[in-house]
């Protein structure tokens, strides 16, 4: 947990509440849900609100699994003024996967906006593409918990089956799983077991790799960016490897842009990529 990096940041006056991020953003529109066909095949059907709507919607819940947002599609013109709201730190400027123009189309939706109320929140997951995450809140709190990254799924309650994964309220595993795992005894502290709670103004930063999952408290908006850092490369690197192209065209970018870190992957500055790298 981090503190202050949010400070002269927009987005503190404009996200402090619903109330105010209402009074800015009242009629922007918000993704809020998509509904998968009965079958599960076939492209799903998005809900979408406006802001205001959310809002009323979300204090007034009363379900398990209310809907959260998950703000990673943005519409020119009517998104733009939350990209205002904020600046990515300079802690985590740097993301590999921006080198390139290619390598950026390879993970183009890495910014999120987080809105949601109590019981909103994320199962146990791993962040995508190799990557890690920082997380600033602006109103509210979140409850954190993070398993390492060699930890069996099965161990800490991520169910095998993906369907039942995505429709899994995240409340159920903080009911069913977490009191089990965190009690004196349990499986938590021998599984590496990390729990937190974030306040508004704090900025968490998850690892590649680490199972983490959150339960909101309370009203919340946070912002978050996934990343590939160039401190990861070492144990993210062999992890990447299968995917030929991909790790190909990263080495490449890297031979070309930041030469400096062929050594965390294993490569030498002259050496030709062709698909891999040695140590690759």
């Amino acid at each position: 947990i981090i503190d202050g990096l949010a400070d002269g940041w927009r987005a503190q006056e404009r996200w402090c509440s619903a109330e105010e991020f209402v009074k800015h953003y009242g009629d922007m529109p918000l993704k809020v849900h998509e509904l998968v066909s009965v079958s599960g095949m076939g492209k799903g059907t998005e809900l979408w609100l406006p802001a205001r709507y959310y809002v009323e919607y979300a204090q007034n819940a009363t379900t398990d699994a209310p809907f959260y947002v998950f703000q990673k599609k943005f519409i020119e013109g009517q998104h733009d003024e939350l990209f205002k709201d904020y600046e990515r730190p300079a802690l985590f400027s740097d993301d590999l996967w921006d080198l390139t123009p290619r390598l950026r189309a390879g993970f183009a939706q890495n910014r999120f906006f987080c809105l949601g109320g109590e019981r909103t929140g994320s199962t146990l997951h791993v962040d995508p593409h190799f990557t890690g995450a920082w997380n600033t809140l602006l109103c509210g709190e979140k409850r954190w918990v993070l398993f390492p990254p060699d930890t069996a799924p099965d161990e800490i309650g991520v169910p095998t089956d993906l369907r039942d994964r995505l429709r899994t309220p995240c409340a159920y595993w903080w009911h069913d799983w977490y009191p089990r795992l965190a009690a004196k005894g349990g499986d938590g502290e021998r599984l590496g077991l990390r729990e937190v709670v974030q306040r508004a103004g704090e900025t968490i930063y998850v690892p590649p790799g680490w199972w983490h999952a959150v339960l909101n408290h309370g009203w919340t908006i946070a912002v978050t960016e996934n990343q590939l850092s160039p401190q990861t490369l070492p144990r993210t690197w062999p992890q990447l490897l299968p995917d030929g192209d991909r790790s190909a065209r990263l080495a490449r970018a890297l031979r070309r842009l930041r030469p400096e870190l062929l050594p965390a992957i294993g490569a030498e500055a002259n050496e030709d990529d062709g698909g891999s790298t040695t140590g690759s």
